[in-house]
């Protein structure tokens, strides 16, 4: 179960980073 947490997290902190440095930190409001 923790392990599918820390993975999950992992996986929204990376797309973040991709959407931030992609289109900017605008987009990344959206996201919440």
């Amino acid at each position: 179960m923790l392990a599918i947490q820390l993975f999950c997290y992992k996986l929204v902190m990376d797309i973040l980073k991709f959407k931030i440095s992609s289109y900017g930190s605008l987009n990344c409001l959206w996201t919440y």
